[in-house]
């Protein structure tokens, strides 16, 4: 086995045979619901609850800021920022399948 980097994750996945679909699939799909957390794949397949593990991008993400005022010696502006907006009834997704579809990653909006 070779020392560079990534041989000993390809050396692993060799051993362990089969095809890369096995492995992760790029899926698309659409959200039907956020309470619970529903995406429709197709027509007929539908995922939810614990096969969904969503990224801080699909969450949404809100930061709270503090900036220095010009010329106003310690004043502050203050304020939230939001980085990522939560995903909506509507969206599209990009996710990741992974575990032979016992998984699904929503990576974000497609």
């Amino acid at each position: 086995m070779s020392n560079l980097p990534g041989h000993y994750l390809l050396d692993m996945m060799n051993q362990r045979g089969g095809n890369d679909s096995e492995y992760t699939d790029e899926v698309f799909g659409r959200v039907q619901s956020t309470n619970p957390f529903v995406i429709w794949i197709s027509q007929d397949l539908q995922i939810q609850g614990n096969f969904i593990e969503l990224t801080t991008e699909a969450k949404g993400l809100k930061i709270q800021v503090s900036l220095p005022i010009s010329g106003e010696e310690g004043k502050y502006a203050k304020g939230e920022i939001e980085v990522f907006k939560p995903l909506s009834v509507g969206d599209r997704v990009r996710m990741l399948r992974v575990q032979q579809g016992q998984r699904f990653i929503v990576l974000g909006r497609a």
